[in-house]
């Protein structure tokens, strides 16, 4: 059975288990306010399957061979609307960066089990019933007193010089990025001292059903202080929302998000992670399908707005992501 808790309680029970050194899996909704969490040894992978580079229960799945996957285009004029409000907080001045997301149905011929057996992503996670997420993007890694996260922004079809040359040359793409490392910079230091970017704007790869894209990430890196060693529940509490999927200043920024995405994001752009006792991975809930009571299937995606940043761009961007890695 699902253990679903609200904040207090699985930050309690986290940190409980760090004191005890208990393996478990876990995965929040985006505001954090729900998390799910389970010890490893109870985890059933018909229900809840889990893979990551860290550890995986994936059941043997047989794959589909000729995988379909359509969208149903969103209404871009109901798109400009949501963008047209978060610019309004960006000439205003309340946040120098916004994440606006959509939700865009899908058709398939797959089912669940065969989205999550053929998707390759380096963070997997599939829920039955609920969602299947594919993500590319780690969110904190955690081994003795070394904390590392790995802000993902800025995104590009195609693999060509070129196209490498405009990612990274881009001033939108740029500022951008620059604004998350800055906001997880300052996220890490809420529980660590010496926070410092290892690694800035490299370029990552990912395959897709629609070709390959690519994506700029950083390393960002700070020493746990004693007080937080091992509290897996405080350490985590303290860093979400995830900066990387809300924006900069992060308090403003999720007001903007609140009035101007037009669908709830629920699960989705929530964490989901492992630990084994010891050591902790995450990855941040993107590239994220969402399987509703009804049997449609909705893909949620988007992209960080700036004062940049131009409606087309954006949607176009938005759309790019909706493809499922599966080639």
């Amino acid at each position: 059975m699902k253990a679903i808790l609200p904040l207090h309680k699985a930050v309690s029970l986290l940190n409980r288990w760090g004191a005890s050194k208990t393996p478990f899996l876990f995965y929040t909704n985006y505001n954090a306010t729900l998390w799910f969490v389970q010890k490893l040894s109870e985890v059933d992978a018909s229900e809840v399957s889990y893979s990551l580079p860290m550890g995986s229960n994936c059941p043997k799945i047989a794959p589909h061979t000729i995988a379909k996957w359509e969208i149903e285009k969103p209404d871009f004029t109901a798109y400009k609307q949501a963008f047209d409000k978060v610019q309004e907080g960006l000439q205003r001045g309340d946040s120098f960066l916004t994440n606006l997301t959509w939700a865009t149905p899908i058709r398939t011929n797959l089912t669940e089990e065969q989205l999550y057996a053929m998707a390759k992503a380096p963070f997997r996670l599939w829920v039955k019933g609920e969602f299947c997420v594919f993500s590319p993007e780690p969110f904190v890694h955690i081994e003795g007193n070394v904390i590392r996260t790995f802000p993902m922004k800025g995104t590009i079809q195609g693999t060509s010089d070129e196209a490498r040359q405009y990612l990274l040359n881009s001033p939108k793409e740029q500022a951008e990025h620059a604004t998350i490392v800055d906001l997880l910079r300052n996220d890490l230091s809420i529980i660590s001292n010496e926070v410092r970017v290892e690694r800035y704007r490299y370029i990552e790869r990912i395959d897709t059903v629609n070709g390959p894209i690519l994506q700029t990430s950083s390393e960002i890196t700070g020493k746990i202080r004693s007080e937080f060693h091992y509290r897996w529940g405080d350490i985590l509490s303290a860093l979400l929302p995830a900066g990387s999927v809300t924006g900069a200043p992060k308090r403003r920024t999720l007001e903007i998000i609140e009035t101007s995405e037009p669908t709830p994001r629920n699960w989705y752009t929530g964490i989901f992670g492992i630990c084994n006792g010891k050591k902790l991975q995450s990855a941040v809930m993107i590239r994220f399908v969402e399987f509703t009571p009804t049997g449609e299937w909705i893909f949620h995606s988007g992209g960080g707005i700036t004062a940049q940043s131009t409606p087309k761009q954006e949607f176009d961007e938005m759309i790019l992501k909706t493809h499922a890695p599966i080639h």
